[in-house]
């Protein structure tokens, strides 16, 4: 899709000169320094009707910024996570993102030590929601850290 609709950017031409390559993921990409390894994989899910991206960080941490729905097969790798950080735009059901009400459903299934909220809508208050929820699922916020 990108290539055939942007292809001027992957493909230069007498009058414009290409700015992007073109790079499909990998199953794992695998990163190594002196000190530690990071290994990321992506998971493909559902963001409405079309395909997203979900990130397995050294089988501990998943990042699904932009989900609607996981896709069977794959939730055994987001089994037991130390960190889930989940899309969870607002309280009410909406046909490319989770909502709270989805995000404690699929909490019950996958049991992650701690859950992230993120990609909130303004209609979600931030000291408000953080009374509500359980002790392991917390909204996040610019600039949080995680350690893994």
């Amino acid at each position: 899709y990108l290539y055939s609709t942007f292809q001027y950017c992957f493909k230069s031409s007498k009058s414009y000169p290409s700015t992007l390559s073109l790079n499909k993921l990998k199953k794992k990409h695998l990163f190594k320094n002196k000190k530690k390894k990071i290994s990321i994989q992506p998971i493909t899910v559902m963001h409405g009707k079309i395909n997203s991206i979900c990130y397995l960080i050294n089988n501990k941490l998943a990042y699904a910024g932009d989900v609607s729905k996981f896709y069977e097969k794959d939730l055994k790798l987001l089994k037991k996570l130390k960190y889930f950080v989940i899309d969870c735009l607002w309280y009410k059901k909406h046909p490319a993102h989770f909502n709270l009400d989805n995000v404690l459903k699929i909490i019950k299934t996958i049991k992650p030590q701690k859950t992230i909220l993120i990609n909130m809508h303004n209609d979600i208050d931030y000291n408000e929601i953080k009374e509500k929820l359980p002790r392991s699922v917390e909204p996040g916020y610019d600039g949080m850290t995680l350690a893994l």
